[in-house]
């Protein structure tokens, strides 16, 4: 039975290259020497599961509580929804190096490539000093100079460059590019919660 008290999940590390070191100072316990890059707090998928940690449904899955407690626990709002799993990715993110640039196309061009589409919201916990982004297109952009930015390794050039500083948050919708670029001096962190998916597209994967 559910008692009312707030969820606590076990956080799943997935080792990332582009990963630092900082999200110890959050509570985290990473071993040292790890490049974990990301925390997944809250997921309902497949291949991985957030698990309560404490209370009277220690041990069950967010899909169990998600299949078999959804009016209890998620509201009478949600009882019909057709989603077969909790639909809302939570991840804590660290930063340290430029991330590959990344498109969240729209429904219909992922479905043709076997994905979804992905809907993200940032919300920046630290950055460092010049820390900024690359999201969404720039105005006039053809899909010609896009393509041969593309093929010169210069894709930033037709990206906005957004500088952002600790405690602001970005909505990013799909149809949208975006990166992380490298942050100096040290590593940013970042709580992204997203539409439940973890499959990636890149530029070369859209191109016709």
């Amino acid at each position: 039975m559910y008692s009312g008290n707030p969820l606590i999940f076990e956080p799943l590390p997935v080792k990332r290259v582009w990963g630092g070191g900082k999200l110890n100072a959050y509570g985290k316990v990473i071993p040292y020497g790890t490049s974990v890059g990301e925390l997944w707090e809250v997921v309902d998928r497949r291949e991985a599961q957030s698990v309560v940690r404490y209370g009277l449904l220690k041990g069950e899955t967010l899909n169990a509580l998600w299949q078999g407690h959804r009016e209890e626990i998620f509201g009478a709002h949600l009882v019909n929804s057709p989603s077969p799993r909790f639909p809302i990715l939570c991840k804590l993110l660290d930063v340290r190096e430029c991330l590959s640039v990344q498109v969240h196309p729209p429904e219909r061009v992922a479905k043709a490539l076997n994905g979804e589409s992905k809907t993200e919201v940032w919300y920046f916990l630290e950055t460092a000093s010049g820390a900024k982004v690359y999201a969404g297109l720039k105005k006039g952009t053809s899909k010609r100079s896009f393509e041969l930015l593309l093929a010169m390794g210069h894709i930033e050039e037709a990206l906005h460059k957004l500088p952002v500083e600790t405690g602001n948050s970005l909505f990013i919708r799909v149809s949208h590019r975006r990166s992380y670029p490298r942050q100096t001096p040290g590593p940013s962190e970042n709580d992204e919660l997203a539409e439940l998916l973890e499959l990636t597209f890149f530029p070369s994967a859209l191109k016709s």
